[in-house]
This record gives structure tokens, sequence and C-alpha cells, in this order.
């Protein structure tokens, strides 16, 4: 009876420990997006102050995603050697001190310079998020454990498009309005980041960590890929999960990085255009958090994908017919990026065995920012050489039909478990 006892006293432990890290991990995640996407509605006001070119500003945008589309494998690997435990101090340090420094600058390179370093920080990061829900959650919570940190992506990206609009009217400045934020996210990151101390320390001296891995090959038993066949699903899911994300950041990024500034110049105001973009990301986080329920419960994973690229493509094309439509058309396209989003993460951390989930999700990171990188750019170049942005809606209405395509290739996961 005491055995039994205490062992339900480490149970109930571990799930408290597993939470308190994970919401401490959910907000810093979420101030990180708002370091990153308050540029979007500065971007007209950036490009006007540095007298630089819709490309630039698009280049801008997207540094920090290039970051993360060049370096989080490499980075996954080291986080793989070190823990995440070290990774998202240094993480934290570089984010911190790159987005104060971004304040600071005086011209367009010394901005992008230390904006390449603000990614950098977020490539060390991310890879980390998969390590973390695979090591303190049981495989049947993983994909809920995902959407938790996930909802905070998008619930912080519109804090930054909502809010950064009215804290430039009270500055007059956007360096100034970086500086605040960067301020403002300083204390949470540090007081999270001494409660993850300190829930792993407690981790440790309770000798939970050693009993989790006595249960884990009891759980792996599950819907998690035996060792034997990791090598043959790296060389698929792994792969196409990392295509799809291309494919939805390239229309994700491009949508929010650039929709402020073309509503503006179909003459809507700067507030008001901030706000119907902030509504995407609003509406992803119960979304988020919802999804990954429903495809587990279901096993439809592939449904999802095939049926949210299809949305979104008709949504574009709906607010490129008549930018009206976009209150209409946000929501919607909020469900779909967020749902699509969540499970593309949750991957790594349902179907790669455990020594391998960091480079894992640091190789679908790679992949997929690629295409982050590729849109805002590619966006910004296309609006200078035609005058409009009508030609960048119709590119990412094609990504959208290509993806929705590419999708009907993904495995059922009746078939992943399977193996």
């Amino acid at each position: 009876m005491e055995e039994w006892t205490l062992l339900l006293a480490r149970n109930h432990f571990m799930q408290k420990a597993s939470w308190v890290i994970l919401v401490c991990i959910s907000i810093i995640v979420m101030q990180i997006y708002v370091l990153m996407q308050c540029i979007s509605p500065l971007m007209y006001t950036v490009i006007n102050d540095l007298n630089i070119s819709h490309s630039a500003g698009g280049f801008l945008y997207a540094v920090p995603v290039m970051m993360i589309g060049v370096f989080s494998f490499p980075l996954g690997i080291f986080s793989d050697r070190v823990g995440f435990n070290r990774a998202i101090i240094y993480a934290a340090i570089i984010v911190i001190f790159s987005s104060l420094s971004r304040a600071l600058t005086s011209n367009y390179v010394t901005l992008l310079i230390f904006t390449a370093m603000f990614g950098g920080g977020m490539a060390l990061f991310f890879p980390n998020l998969s390590k973390i829900v695979n090591e303190y959650f049981p495989k049947h919570l993983v994909g809920r454990a995902t959407g938790v940190y996930t909802a905070a992506i998008p619930f912080g990206s519109g804090l930054g498009i909502a809010l950064t609009k009215n804290i430039l009217l009270l500055t007059g400045s956007w360096r100034y309005t970086v500086g605040v934020w960067s301020v403002i996210t300083i204390p949470f990151i540090l007081t999270c980041l001494f409660y993850i101390q300190k829930s792993r320390k407690r981790f440790i001296e309770s000798d939970i960590l050693h009993a989790e891995s006595r249960s884990s090959s009891r759980r792996s038993t599950g819907n998690v890929m035996a060792p034997g066949s990791s090598k043959k699903y790296w060389c698929s899911p792994i792969i196409l999960c990392g295509i799809l994300l291309a494919f939805l950041n390239y229309v994700f990024f491009s949508t929010i990085g650039w929709l402020p500034t073309y509503l503006i110049e179909k003459g809507w105001g700067h507030i008001s255009a901030g706000a119907v973009t902030s509504v995407i990301s609003f509406v992803e986080v119960p979304c988020i958090l919802l999804v990954p329920y429903i495809s587990h419960r279901t096993g439809r994973t592939k449904s999802i994908f095939v049926i949210s690229f299809l949305i979104i493509a008709l949504s574009l094309c709906a607010i490129s017919i008549r930018p009206t439509l976009s209150w209409v058309f946000a929501p919607i396209l909020g469900l779909t990026f967020g749902g699509t989003f969540v499970l593309l993460l949750a991957f790594p951390a349902q179907f790669s065995i455990q020594r391998t989930v960091g480079r894992s999700a640091g190789a679908i990171f790679s992949m997929g920012y690629i295409g982050g990188l590729l849109g805002p750019f590619s966006s910004g170049y296309l609006r200078d050489v035609t005058g409009n942005f009508s030609f960048m809606f119709m590119v990412m209405v094609g990504v959208s039909l290509i993806a929705c395509a590419l999708s009907l290739t993904f495995p059922s996961m009746k078939t992943m478990t399977s193996k």
C-alpha cells in the first residue's frame, strides 16, 4: 500500500510539474511572437522612415524566418546534445539582447543584423518544444500539449499586431515602440525561466525522470514508431511535413506581413487594417487547442490538411477581389492556418523516437520556414514590380492549391501507428 501511495504521489507531482513547465514555455513563445510580429503593423512606417523598397521591407520581416529555416536543424542536433534546459536559456539571452538592440538601430543594415540575431534565438528555441512535450507527456497527450504552446504563437502574434499601433501613437516612433515591447517582455521571460528551472530541479530530485524512463518502454508500444522503422519514416512523412509547412508558411507570413499594408492602400485606416489582421491570429487559438483532439479521435489528419488548404485558397481569392470581405474571411483563415500548423508541429513528438525528436523537429522547421522566408520577400518584390498586390494573391492561391494536392499523399495515422 505504501508503494502504491508513493507511486500516486509521484504521478501527481509529475503531472503538475509537466504542466507548469508547459505553461511557462507557452508564455515565452507568446512573448517571442509579440516581438516578431510587431514589425508587421510598423512596416508602412519603417519603409518610409528608412526609405527602403517593399521587397527590402519584406526581407526584414522574413529574416527571422530565414534564420529558423537555416539553423533549426543544426541547432536541433545541438539541443539533443546539451538538453532543452540549457538551450532555452541561451535562446532567451539572444532574443532579449537582439530585440532591445533593434530599438537602438539607426539604419537598415544594423536593423537587419539584429533582426537576424533575433531569428537565431528563435531557431535555437523552437526545436526544443517537441523535446519538452516528448519528455514530459505520454504519447496520447502529446497532441494536446503541442496545442497549448502552439496556441501561444497566434495569441502572441495577435497581441503584437493589434496593440502595436496604439503604442506607436503614444511613443511617436517605431524604434520606441519596439523598445517598449522588448522591455515588457523581459520580466515575463525571466520569471518563466525561473519556474522552469525550479520545476526541472524538483523533477530530478524526486527521481521522476527515472520513473518516467522505466515506464517509457511500456508506453512505446502505442502510437510511436519502433526504432527500427525510424529511418523509413525519416525519408517520407518528416520530409512531407516539412514541405507542407513550407507551403503553409509561405501563405501565412505573406498574409500576416502584407495584409495591413494592402488594406491601407485600399483606403483602410491603420488601426482597422491591423485589427482585421490580428483577427487571423486570435481565431487560431481555439482551433489550435481543438484540432489535435479531433485529429486524435477521428484519425482524419489527411482530410483536415486537404480541406484546410482548399479553404485557404478560396478565402484569399475572396479577399483579393473584395477587401471589405476581410472581416468575414480573416476568421476563416485563422481556423485553417491554426489547425494545419499545430498538426504539422505535433508530428515529430508523436512519431519520432525520443533520441531524434530534436533533429526531426529541426528538420521540419528548417524546411517549413523556407516558405516563410520566401513569402514576404517575394510578395514585397511583386508589389514593387507590379505596383499592387493582385499578383501576390494569385501566387498564394496557387501555392495553397498545390499544397492541397500534395496533402492527398499524406499517410493515414492508422498506417503510421500500425508499423
